[in-house]
């Protein structure tokens, strides 16, 4: 029977052979086809651009594409180039502007591009899913919704533009303004193309990923030997830090792994130091985003009164802006809830710096449809207890200025002895270090535990001194 087919499929035509190949879901797939038998190797070999284009256009939404191939082509351009970042985000509002121009565009990809924009296209879909499965909750529970877990196509390709956005400002913007690569001209054309609501949303995937980074790098950075005699903090502000700005650079395939990696061998393994390059902190995502402030006002600035301009219902308008696209647009729930919420705010304080607002980022508060059932006093009243409730995902635990100073002392006595490994929060517990005799084990372990005894009398002697001072002031 298998000898029957496989004769039947080597008398049908080669075009024909790949149509059936235009059937498969990722471009990821064909290799599997493709080995499986012959004739599939010579249909795709013949028909190349017109499988690999089928297959992305049936994987990737239209309205998604045009953002999947700005970013492909963005890892291949010279970022010392102003022209070169200036074309590829012409090219990105063209095809965006004019839908019909991005499929002839698929026709020109070789297999190695074609499979790029694939796999580019499944990892966002992998943290879109990460991030509704989060978010959702949180949303239904702080605004009393019952939103499926599952997502509408408007909401889908805000997550995926957003995801994408980020990743096409990592390549294109992260870069040192001085190597005439990016420039205030480029920050424009990204960011002041889209309404200040879609700009948000981006604004929602940077929280999410930092977020994520920020969590495996702590985890690491506390107990890791070589980080620990760096030594390397891990409690910095992660907007600040130089270490989570730089991870949060390397790449939509390393983010995806930041946020599945559970155990602490997986997350060591994403978190080295031949990842850091140290580079300026003015190229970090973070910096980035503050080019967001909308042109409205840049005229503004120069006169000094730019904290003084708020949004007003009458601004949306101008606001807007003819690349958010119909799911974005003036009567969209993402402008109203974005209008909603930042009514007489600052607009030259953009959402992401504002601590008050970091709820609405960490619950994705502009990428979701919500229903039609309240007067906008009501969504008012319903934002503000979101604001001023508790955080969405409280920080992790806080160690105290001593717990940091005696893990870095400890782990760089480690690394000395010649360890390396994982260095508990409270305890002496070699079983997770390599490199160090049992013998050097206990001369430190006894060291350190006459460096307890040290601190725990001078801790006592500070809060006998901080009595004293409370007793004098009283009398």
């Amino acid at each position: 029977m298998a000898d029957t087919s496989s004769n039947s499929l080597q008398q049908l035509p080669l075009h024909l052979v790949a149509r059936i190949l235009a059937e498969l879901e990722t471009i990821q797939q064909l290799g599997s086809a493709i080995l499986s038998h012959r004739i599939f190797l010579l249909a795709f070999n013949d028909n190349l651009h017109s499988v690999t284009s089928d297959i992305i256009a049936s994987q990737i939404p239209s309205d998604v594409l045009p953002f999947a191939l700005a970013l492909e082509e963005s890892t291949r351009v010279n970022k010392k180039s102003a022209d070169a970042i200036s074309s590829v985000l012409v090219r990105l509002e063209s095809r965006i502007r004019i839908p019909a121009d991005t499929f002839p565009c698929l026709l020109r990809l070789s297999a190695s591009q074609a499979a790029s924009i694939s796999k580019s296209y499944t990892l966002v879909e992998i943290l879109s899913d990460g991030l509704v499965e989060e978010a959702i909750p949180v949303l239904n529970e702080r605004l009393l919704l019952s939103h499926p877990l599952h997502t509408s196509p408007s909401e889908r390709f805000r997550l995926s533009r957003a995801f994408f956005r980020y990743q096409l400002m990592c390549e294109l913007l992260c870069y040192p303004m001085s190597a005439r690569g990016a420039t205030k001209g480029h920050f424009s054309l990204f960011f002041q193309n889209f309404s200040p609501w879609v700009n948000d949303q981006l604004v929602c995937a940077y929280t999410y990923l930092e977020r994520k980074v920020y969590g495996v790098f702590g985890d690491v950075a506390a107990h890791d030997i070589v980080l620990g005699e760096m030594p390397v903090y891990w409690q910095e502000d992660p907007a600040g830090d130089a270490y989570v700005q730089e991870f949060l650079l390397q790449g939509l395939p390393y983010l995806v792994s930041i946020c599945h990696a559970k155990t602490y061998d997986e997350r060591s393994n994403l978190i080295t130091l031949s990842r850091f390059k140290a580079i300026n902190w003015d190229c970090h995502p973070s910096q980035r985003l503050n080019e967001m402030i909308p042109d409205l006002i840049r005229p503004s600035s120069m006169l000094g009164y730019e904290d003084l301009v708020e949004v007003r219902t009458e601004m949306l308008p101008m606001l807007a802006q003819p690349l958010d696209g119909e799911q974005d647009a003036l009567v969209s729930k993402a402008c109203l809830i974005w209008h909603v919420t930042h009514l007489e705010s600052p607009l030259a304080d953009p959402t992401w710096r504002r601590e008050e607002d970091r709820n609405l980022l960490q619950m994705g508060y502009v990428l979701w449809d919500y229903p039609d059932d309240a007067s906008e006093s009501d969504r008012q009243s319903i934002w503000e207890a979101v604001r001023d409730g508790p955080n969405v995902w409280p920080s992790r635990d806080i160690w105290t200025d001593r717990e940091v100073t005696r893990s870095l002392r400890q782990r760089e006595d480690i690394w000395l002895a010649g360890g390396t490994g994982y260095w508990p929060r409270d305890s002496f517990d070699f079983s997770k270090i390599d490199g160090v005799a049992k013998e050097r084990q206990k001369s430190l372990i006894e060291k350190w535990k006459r460096e307890d005894e040290k601190w725990a009398n001078s801790s006592s002697l500070d809060e006998a001194d901080e009595a004293d001072d409370e007793d004098s002031t009283t009398n």
